[in-house]
This record gives C-alpha cells, sequence and structure tokens, in this order.
C-alpha cells in the first residue's frame, strides 16, 4: 500500500470511528424528537386523571354544602353558621384543585367554552364583572335552573360568580340581604353548583386517560401548556397582583397607618382573598405536571440537570407565594407591603427564569421549536 493509498484509509478509519461514537448521540436525538410527536405519555395521562378527579370531587362536595347551607340559612345559631363555614371551605377546596389544572388551556378547555364554564378568566375589559353585578341587581330567573344558566354567558356562570354571592352571604348581619335577594342567592349558588357539577364531569371525561380528545394531544403541546403555565402565572396574575400592591403603598404615602389589602379583580379568587394562595397552587400545577412529564430519559447526560434547575425554580416561586397567603383581606402597613412586593417580584423572577430555561436550554435539547401556548388567542 503506498503511503498515499495508506493515509486515505486512515482518514475514512478516523471518520467511520467518529460516525460510531456520534451514533448513539444522534439516535437519542432523534428519539427525542419523535418522542415529543408522540400522544399524550402515561404518565401525563396519570395526574390528569387525579388532579381533574379532584375537581370533580370538590364540585360534588361544593353542591352538597350549598344545598345545605340554604335548608340551614333561614335558620340562626350554630347549625347555620356552620353551614355557612362548611360552604366557604368547599368553596376554598375546589378554587385550590381548579388552580392546579386552570393553567391547561388545551384540548377539552376549549371545546364548548367548557374551561370557561368553570371560570372566566381573563377578564381584561371587566365584561364579567359587570354581567356578574348586573345580575345580582336584576336577579333574573334564567340563571335559577342549571339548563338555563348553562345558555346564558359563560361569564355569569363557574367560580366568579359564586365568589361573587358568596360575598353577599359572608358579609356581617347588620348588610345581610333581605328574604328576597337571599332566597335569589341561593337558588343561584345552587345553580351554579350543578352546572360547576355537570361541567367538570365533562371535562374530567374528556381529559381521562383512553379519550379521543386526550389521544389527540402531542407530548409537545404538553410542553406548551408548561410554557403558556409561568406566562399565566408570572406575568399575568402576579403582574397584576404587584401592580395592585404598589398603587396601594403609593395610596399610603409611606404611613404606617394600617390599611385592608386588597388585590385586583383582574386576578381570580381576589373577593374570597385567596388570590395569593390559587397562584401558589397553580405554580405547584405546573410543578407536578413538568415531574410527571417523561422527560429525563430523553436528555443527554450533560443535559439532566435542565429540568432539575426549572422545578427548582418552580418550587422557590412556590415559596415565596405562600408566605404572602395571609396578607389578603388584612390590615397591613407600608413596610410590610414593601416587603410583600419585594417577594412577588422574587417569585415572578424565578418563572421568568424558569421560562427563558425552558426556551433555551430544555426545548432545544428537546428538539422543539416555539409554538403556540395555550394562551393564543385569548
Amino acid at each position: 500500500m503506498t503511503s498515499s493509498h495508506h493515509s486515505a484509509f486512515r482518514r475514512r478509519q478516523v471518520r467511520l470511528a467518529s460516525l460510531i461514537l456520534l451514533c448513539p448521540l444522534s439516535l437519542k436525538v432523534a428519539a427525542a424528537q419523535v418522542a415529543t410527536q408522540q400522544a399524550t405519555p402515561e404518565s401525563i395521562q396519570r395526574y390528569l386523571n387525579e388532579a381533574y378527579g379532584q375537581v370533580q370531587e370538590s364540585a360534588r362536595a361544593l353542591e352538597q354544602s350549598t344545598a345545605k347551607h340554604c335548608s340551614a340559612a333561614s335558620g340562626t345559631g350554630q347549625a347555620a353558621t356552620a353551614a355557612q363555614q362548611t360552604l366557604q371551605r368547599s368553596f376554598e377546596s375546589l378554587a385550590m384543585n381548579w388552580s392546579r389544572v386552570s393553567f391547561i388551556r388545551i384540548g377539552p378547555y376549549r371545546e364548548d367554552h367548557v374551561g370557561q364554564r368553570i371560570q372566566f378568566w381573563p377578564d381584561k375589559r371587566g365584561s364579567g364583572e359587570r354581567q356578574i353585578q348586573q345580575a345580582l341587581m336584576s336577579q333574573p330567573e334564567t340563571l335559577l335552573q342549571a339548563d338555563s344558566l348553562q345558555q346564558q354567558s359563560v361569564a355569569l356562570q363557574g367560580l366568579p360568580a359564586f365568589e361573587a354571592v358568596l360575598e353577599q352571604l359572608n358579609r356581617p348581619a347588620a348588610m345581610s340581604p333581605d328574604a328576597g335577594k337571599a332566597a335569589f342567592y341561593c337558588n343561584y349558588l345552587g345553580s351554579l353548583a350543578d352546572g360547576m357539577v355537570a361541567t367538570t364531569a365533562q371535562l374530567s371525561e374528556h381529559m381521562s386517560e383512553g379519550s379521543e380528545a386526550l389521544k389527540a394531544l402531542t407530548f409537545s403541546q404538553w410542553m406548551e401548556v408548561i410554557r403558556g403555565g409561568l406566562q399565566i402565572s408570572g406575568e399575568m396574575k402576579l403582574g397584576a397582583i404587584e401592580q395592585s400592591m404598589r398603587t396601594q403603598l403609593e395610596q399610603l404615602g409611606g404611613s404606617t397607618t394600617p390599611e385592608r389589602l386588597e388585590l385586583t379583580r383582574k386576578v381570580p379568587f381576589s373577593r374570597a382573598h385567596l388570590a395569593l394562595a390559587s397562584v401558589g397552587a397553580e405554580i405547584h400545577g405546573i410543578d407536578t405536571l413538568l415531574e410527571s412529564a417523561p422527560i429525563k430519559g430523553l436528555l443527554q447526560d450533560n443535559e439532566a440537570g435542565y429540568v432539575a434547575s426549572i422545578r427548582f425554580q418552580l418550587t422557590q416561586a412556590e415559596q415565596a407565594v405562600k408566605t404572602l397567603a395571609g396578607l389578603e383581606g388584612r390590615a397591613v402597613t407600608a413596610g410590610e407591603l414593601e416587603e410583600a412586593i419585594d417577594t412577588v417580584d422574587y417569585a415572578s423572577g424565578m418563572l421568568a427564569q424558569a421560562s427563558r430555561d425552558l426556551m433555551t436550554q430544555l426545548y432545544p435539547a428537546l428538539g422543539l421549536a416555539r409554538g403556540f401556548n395555550s394562551m393564543d388567542g385569548d
């Protein structure tokens, strides 16, 4: 063999050795790209079954406690008080369980406005708020039966309307509604609760394992749901909360005089003083969905820390928000507000960093490109 032939042979050997070394890497990248286009993974299906099952169970409990409260409302004493407290706890349970999945705005959520029938949000122009207030004044009969209620605006259905009526019922005794209004409120609550039982059952069925709607959703779409959830919790909800806090701080003018902390109604569950708690529950839901996604097996060894890093940021944000949950609806000082603003800003920063890492690190590692997200088109 001549020297030139020998050199060419050696070059072919080097290229072949390089291809052999790269082969596992190429196969793994290709496998990741294929996996992200496949239907909803079983691990995510299990999470959805559990999460929507809890929502459905909470809706049934709310229906029962609403009926008990309204039957006891005409009475006085411990029985009426206990029924009202049970109703409040049932509402809080449904609000928190719904918050853990409310960011999943994909597939069945959009069919026949099912998701918005549970919670009409975002309400960018305040139209839902105006419709609820008008309904509470005019008291139309169409709101008093679940079947006729379902034909009305989605803003008059679900959790926001229930929360508004509950606020009226929880007013001090001197401001309690008269008998006529109280009867309307109870009947309206009953139809709202009945409607949510039916709607959550429908959504739970469509998001359950084996449903055609769930089979149509791919792994890559679930990753976009996570990205959309980060936007909802951070930019939209925590952003609105921080803006509201800053406005109230300016009104205090640096005074140490206590004032009630009231968050903007642009954030769900502000009336019930659950806005911050619900954001914390939503972040927890995002983290749990990410944990359920079978991602680690699709990553290279040097990419294995991507998911852990993002989940750490989510945990930090959730813990920060939880420390503020007790501030709503009570007297606060300017100093407390300043500290709360810093905490909200920190939580927002963690979510923003998680979103950036998702886009710049995890997406490329999985062979994904940015597509739609769950808030597009709203």
